[in-house]
């Protein structure tokens, strides 16, 4: 149940939050997402208001938490973002 962990949770509350506030929080995911896309793997971290940090390990978990950010609110994102294109240009090459 999503009561009982920690995780759970947070990704119900970003999903209330993503519902809710659509307009606001929409567009700013896929700025992050278009800026990973656009930068050196290296500096993937480096995203505008984010704040996190610029080692490698950094770099990973940046990465995973906003391409998890788009898998959770593929939904809400529909109309901000093209889902397969970014999968067969973007993620597809990382695999």
């Amino acid at each position: 149940s999503y009561l009982d962990s920690l995780r759970p949770c947070a990704e119900t509350l970003f999903l209330v939050a993503l519902a809710s506030h659509r307009a606001l929080l929409a567009p700013k995911i896929v700025e992050w997402l278009t800026h990973l896309q656009s930068s050196p793997p290296s500096c993937s971290a480096h995203l505008p208001s984010l704040g996190a940090s610029p080692d490698p390990p950094g770099d990973l978990l940046t990465k995973e938490a906003v391409y998890n950010a788009a898998g959770l609110g593929a939904y809400e994102l529909h109309d901000h973002l093209d889902f397969p294109r970014w999968f067969s240009s973007h993620l597809l090459p990382e695999l």
